[in-house]
């Protein structure tokens, strides 16, 4: 008797197998638009370069080499990719050749170093123009309620553009607190604060931290005619109050979009605003992490960290629920973001260090053997570097694979 695989295991293997590859698909698209700018630049300054890596080394196949002698490679690990330039190690035997890296004036290798971010950060602002030209969906809430992202909005910016609605707010004591010795009751619904009527959650919060005296205009919905004032002080920004929303909706026909020029001054908008949601996440994760104020927040940090591998799930369950390509499109702007923001990180083996480094160089051309003793401890500042950051590829991929058990 011929047994057959079941239809549902089937299909499990077909979502993972297209999971894995969007997810290699997707890393590429993001590290080839960052290498490709290094060495069209390179080219252009007049710099040779020796290698296009498709992939981390070890080297699976030599694919050809072109007329200026440039070797384009395919490496075993397809998840990133590289440019080798003639002379970036000023010890090198063909460092001192006028083709080589370190022979070019301090500009050109500043201009090498920042182009792959730098077009990290035009692909994400093509990807949000296109998405505002054809019309997108909001892809999801943050908690963060000082940048407005039209693509990943506040709840403050999701209630005003109409994608969350709600019926009212309401605020319930909690027991022993300055909001219960006032007297607030259960499930009361705000009317205003301070005489204004609050839109969202935080816009109560806002005020409440301002550590000023509030009067909260309230009524209990069962009872018409029970409309009343509340005073109190917060002390340290708090009230003892919690805020929930009546009858909270997504609105999923919510579709924002935009023609011409309107559409490249909103993409160039997300872009930013985006980029400042990354920058405040990586801050609070850094924070968290090294210097908690308990194990909450060392916690969230550790929640907050996400390799390939956690990568690779989402894109698999991307994949099971027929998500639409714009999701995959934000998710590779996302990402292109991501690289923008770490690498541009003055880190030792990044871009960002590699032009601290590279520019200290070329300050030490006027202190007799500046250079000289440099160069004998930058590769060592590099290898550290490499060194720590696979340390902490290793520590995410344990932190994605505990996640799965």
């Amino acid at each position: 008797m011929l047994l057959l695989p079941h239809t549902s295991y089937l299909l499990l293997s077909m979502s993972i197998f297209l999971g894995i590859l969007l997810t290699l698909l997707v890393l590429l698209i993001v590290v080839m638009v960052h290498e490709f700018w290094h060495f069209i630049t390179a080219r252009l300054t007049g710099m040779r370069v020796e290698e296009f890596g498709i992939g981390i080394p070890p080297r699976a196949r030599r694919l050809f080499t072109d007329k200026k002698g440039t070797q384009y490679t395919l490496n075993y690990l397809p998840i990133w990719g590289f440019v080798r330039i003639l002379g970036e190690d000023p010890r090198g035997p063909d460092s001192t050749t006028e083709w080589s890296f370190i022979t070019k004036p301090w500009i050109s290798r500043v201009i090498v170093l920042v182009a792959g971010v730098t077009m990290n950060f035009v692909l994400a602002f093509a990807i949000f123009t296109g998405l505002f030209l054809y019309g997108v969906t909001p892809m999801a809430i943050i908690p963060l309620e000082w940048y407005q992202s039209q693509i990943l909005p506040s709840a403050h910016e999701a209630i005003e553009n109409q994608y969350l609605t709600h019926s009212w707010l309401t605020v319930t004591s909690i027991s022993g607190s300055i909001a219960d010795l006032a007297g607030i009751w259960e499930w009361e619904k705000v009317v205003t604060i301070n005489w204004v009527a609050p839109l969202s959650a935080q816009d109560m919060i806002t005020i409440i931290q301002k550590n000023e005296p509030i009067s909260l205009i309230l009524w209990v919905p069962s009872v018409p005619s029970t409309i009343r004032e509340v005073r109190m002080t917060p002390q340290d920004g708090k009230v003892g109050m919690q805020i929930w929303y009546r009858d909270l909706h997504i609105n999923t026909d919510k579709k924002i979009q935009y023609s011409g020029l309107k559409a490249i001054t909103m993409g160039a908008h997300e872009t930013v605003s985006t980029t400042r949601i990354t920058l405040s996440f990586l801050s609070r994760m850094v924070v968290w992490l090294f210097a908690p104020k308990n194990e909450t927040e060392r916690s969230e940090a550790k929640n907050m960290l996400a390799g390939p591998i956690w990568l690779g799930s989402t894109f698999i369950q991307i994949v099971q629920d027929s998500v639409p390509i714009a999701t995959v499109l934000v998710m590779i702007a996302l990402l292109s973001i991501n690289l923008w923001v770490i690498n541009i990180l003055p880190f030792p083996a990044l871009d960002g260090g590699r032009i601290v480094t590279t520019t200290l160089y070329s300050m030490l051309e006027y202190i007799p053997r500046g250079r000289q003793y440099f160069t004998r401890v930058e590769g060592a500042i590099h290898a550290v570097g490499f060194f720590l950051l696979l340390a902490l590829m290793l520590y995410i991929s344990s932190l994605d694979i505990a996640r799965f058990f």
